[in-house]
């Protein structure tokens, strides 16, 4: 008797010839199953059938006893060797149709250069043939579209315009120069490590008959160049593959056409993800005469590279380092990731690019771009493509499109046949289509030294009181509707519906993974739920923070760097709770400003603590006092700014800031009863001071080489704005901040119908509890309150009132009306209308229909009788 299945080897055939060995790595599962019988036995010439990729089968007869190894030993070898006669005729098609290409593709790029010369045109060297880093076709046999030119988007020309595209350039660029890049240059350092130090799996191709067409096709399959370092990087010393490189770009010419054609634009920055220099050659030779020159920048010397670029230093950025630095040069995936984390500045630069700038990608492949957005930009995300890349059409590249537009990449493909001609055609219409639109820019090509993107969206789930919400923070629509170009987002509701809590996980998410914040953050998830998610909109970033509790903790974690993080974007919170009292200054001060935005700044408001900033801003003003006193004209500019607007904005009427005593550093300011110290101010005049101090503190301090730091871009969220405000200053606060700081985006909460006046529908929100569900949700349907009294706005919608008046006197109104407008009273309800009547007019009520007083004559009796159909008496 026999039973199947009691023993199965399993093992792994290769797939291609980088695969050495009978148990090399592939895809496809054999097996071989030995039929025994019950007594552990091999059955005596029992067909075993093995099935192989080739579709072949054979047949194995497995003998008795001691003859079982050596028979399947034997089976195993026949099959071995039947499959590498297959592989030696695969491989031999496989590089005769790349041949035949390579052929046809020389000829087609001959035909071309011995063409009439053009200077629309850039010529292609033979040495450009069966390139993959970006600027040649990945497949060189697959059909490839035909496409007459490159698509020139209106986007990308109004973003070179106005200054603020990135340039990456690939080794794709350096191509078109002869120089040898993906394939071609790892053969060479191939060729030149010697049998030594090869690796095994490379062996063989170095030995084919074609062994570039080889490693066309395993660059291909591990996703570019550096990936496939990773594997040499195990055999040899990196001193040994930088030598081989160097001494491959050696002859690298000091540019190229193309080089000299992307020189010419206002590039906001450039990065260099070359080991060849040309790049950077070409942009300090060839710049315009009037273009400000390009700080060179590497990982090892990124100290103050965020203040740079803010203040508007044009940046050429070279992460792969220099071939000279072999301990700092990147050569593989893990080397870039490595890097950057010894550089955060270096880091939070880039990212900051990538979420406030537009990329385009010259000569780079999609696996470099995808490593450069997933370590850059973590889970960087867009919700529309803001970045574009130049890639040859092929069906490899059409497929990785897809993946590409998750980070707001747009491929704009062109015939690899015609790389050169079209590119060059390309950036000839680019910058005609620039001059055309009389919007360039001069030198850096950026207006404001902060980001100008706005929250527009928030999305929770889980979060506070709410099981969902989705608040629209910013209509950019309905803004320039109203012409509106400082934005507001008021959120109103009573008491307990989570106003607060929508600010503070806002706030979180801004933060990013601030420890003080994700700390702070953590009370945010919902009671009861496992996990939470909150998710913002800035521009067309999607930011999100997740919150997941873990027995007696919550875990929160933010994948990815914030615009506050990486120095865009000046985001303050404010609880409610602010303008504490502080101790004074006891003289000007070396403090060590922040000159960065930081997530610092949120962390009061994500925790809800009291605010106690308002320290710093006193002493920061006592510098700023003591430095005017010395004559210093920026200090003096400083402070005249400064009194104005808080002579404008802050409840009292202040009139400016007092000289400082000469005895002592207390901060006074001038007002129509005198010079009083600041503390002794209103706990509304403390509050307004606090958070329209710190703004001023922090935009003169980060934007230091703006003319006019109050109009830079910032973003304010603020928890009961008016508090403690009397009712003539919330009425006037949101007109005073827009004639401030025209570019400031106010977030805040309200319980005031003063400030609902003087906002339009679209810039505020409601929120109301729902009596069936007890969830908290959006109220819809809020009418236009802008321009309305108050007394109108607090019984619409937005607060819901049936009147604003004193409960008891509404319940005199509503009794006396119950008995007006009875058809007949009796004469004791005469009485008592004719009381409640009285009391209200004590009241400045409107008055009410007049009571004829009751006429007892018997004329009067006897007409009421017949009034009432009575009986005469």
């Amino acid at each position: 008797m026999t039973v199947q299945v009691n023993v199965t080897i399993t093992f792994v055939w290769p797939d291609s010839l980088d695969d050495a060995g009978l148990f090399g790595l592939g895809r496809t599962v054999t097996q071989i199953v030995i039929l025994s019988d019950s007594a552990g036995e091999a059955a005596s010439s029992t067909p075993v059938k093995v099935i192989v990729p080739t579709s072949r089968t054979f047949y194995i007869f497995v003998a008795q006893g001691a003859l079982v190894a050596a028979s399947l030993a034997v089976s195993l070898l026949f099959l071995a060797y039947r499959r590498k006669r297959t592989w030696e005729a695969e491989e031999q098609e496989t590089l005769r149709q790349k041949e035949e290409y390579l052929r046809s593709q020389e000829e087609a790029i001959k035909a071309l250069n011995s063409a009439e010369p053009s200077a629309e045109r850039t010529a292609l060297a033979p040495a450009d043939l069966a390139k993959v880093n970006g600027l040649e076709s990945h497949s060189s046999y697959d059909a490839v579209p035909s496409i007459d030119h490159i698509e020139l988007p209106d986007a990308l020309v109004a973003a070179v315009a106005a200054g603020q595209v990135v340039l990456v350039v690939g080794d794709g660029v350096s191509a078109q120069a002869g120089l040898p890049t993906g394939s071609s240059l790892l053969l060479h350092i191939l060729q030149g490590l010697g049998e030594k130090y090869v690796p095994r799996s490379f062996k063989r191709i170095v030995n084919a008959t074609n062994p570039e067409a080889l490693l066309n096709d395993v660059v291909d399959k591990f996703g570019g160049i550096s990936r496939a370092m990773d594997t040499l990087i195990s055999s040899a010393s990196r001193e040994q593959v930088a030598a081989l490189i160097a001494e491959a770009v050696r002859n690298a010419p000091p540019s190229s056409p193309l080089h000299q054609a992307l020189a010419q634009f206002p590039w906001r920055a450039v990065v260099d993800l070359t080991w060849d220099g040309m790049a950077e050659r070409s942009f300090v030779e060839h710049l315009p005469p009037d273009a400000p020159h390009f700080i060179i920048v590497t990982m090892g010397e990124a100290a103050g590279l965020t203040k740079a670029l803010r203040g508007g230093e044009r940046l050429l950025l070279k992460p792969f380092g220099y071939l000279d630095q072999p301990s700092r040069l990147v050569l593989t995936t893990e080397d870039l990731r490595r890097n950057f984390n010894r550089s955060p500045e270096f880091l939070r630069t880039l990212s900051g690019l990538l979420q406030s700038q537009t990329f385009l990608f010259v000569g780079v492949n999609t696996d470099l771009q995808e490593q450069l957005f997933n370590i850059a930009g973590f889970d960087y995300e867009a919700t529309e493509a803001r970045h574009f890349a130049l890639l040859p059409s092929d069906p490899i590249n059409e497929f990785r499109a897809e993946s590409l537009s998750r980070f707001g990449v747009k491929v704009l493909p062109f015939d690899p046949k015609a790389s050169g001609l079209q590119l060059s055609q390309f950036f000839k219409d680019m910058q005609r289509a620039v001059r055309r639109s009389g919007q360039i820019v001069s030198g850096t090509g950026h207006r404001y030294m902060l980001s100008p993107e706005r929250v527009t969206r928030l999305r929770l789930e889980s979060i506070g009181p709410f099981d969902s919400l989705d608040l629209v923070l910013y209509d950019r629509k309905a803004d320039d509707e109203f012409q509106g170009n400082s934005p507001w987002s008021v959120i109103f509701g009573g008491n307990g519906v989570g106003k607060s809590s929508i600010l503070r996980a806002l706030s979180l998410v801004l933060a990013g993974d601030a420890p003080a914040a994700l700390d702070a953050g953590r009370r945010l998830l919902r009671a009861g739920a496992s996990q939470g998610l909150i998710e913002v909109q800035v521009g067309e970033q999607v930011l999100r923070t997740r919150l997941v509790r873990d027995r007696a903790t919550v875990i929160v974690t933010s994948s990815q760097p914030t615009p506050v993080q990486t120095g865009n974007a000046l985001v303050l919170g404010f609880p409610a709770l602010r303008g504490a009292r502080s101790s004074e200054p006891s003289g000007p001060s070396a403090m060590a400003e922040v000159s960065d935005p930081d997530p610092a700044d949120l962390v009061a408001l994500i925790s809800g603590d009291v605010d106690n900033r308002l320290g710093d801003f006193k002493q920061w003003l006592v510098n700023i006092l003591v430095q005017a006193d010395k004559g210093s004209e920026r200090a003096h500019g400083m402070r005249t700014l400064l009194d104005a607007i808080i002579s404008d904005m802050v409840p009292g009427q202040i009139h400016a800031l007092a000289p400082l005593a000469k005895d002592d550093f207390v901060i006074r300011v001038v007002t129509p009863e005198g010079v009083i110290p600041f503390d002794d101010l209103s706990q509304g005049m403390a509050s307004i001071f606090n958070w329209v101090g710190l703004l001023v503190q922090r935009l003169f301090t980060i934007c230091d080489r703006s003319e006019q730091p109050q109009h830079e871009p910032a973003i304010v969220i603020i928890d009961e704005i008016d508090a403690h405000l009397h009712p003539e200053w919330q009425r006037r606060l949101v007109t005073l901040t827009r004639r401030h700081f025209p570019q400031l985006q106010v977030i805040a909460t309200s319980h005031s119908p003063l400030l609902a006046g003087a906002l339009r529908r679209h810039e505020m929100a409601v929120l109301e509890r729902n009596i069936e569900t007890n969830r908290v949700e959006r109220l819809i349907g809020v009418g236009e309150t802008y321009g309305l009294p108050s007394q109108d706005i607090m019984t619409s919608p937005v607060f819901g009132m049936s009147t604003d008046r004193n409960p008891a006197v509404e319940r005199l109104i509503h009794d006396y009306f119950q008995i007006f407008e009875k058809p007949y009273r009796s004469a004791e309800e005469e009485v008592e209308l004719v009381r409640l009547h009285g009391a209200l007019r004590e009241f400045r009520y409107a008055q009410p229909i007049e009571v004829t007083p009751l006429d007892l004559s018997e004329d009067a009796i006897a007409d009421l009788s017949v009034r009432l159909g009575a009986v005469k008496k």
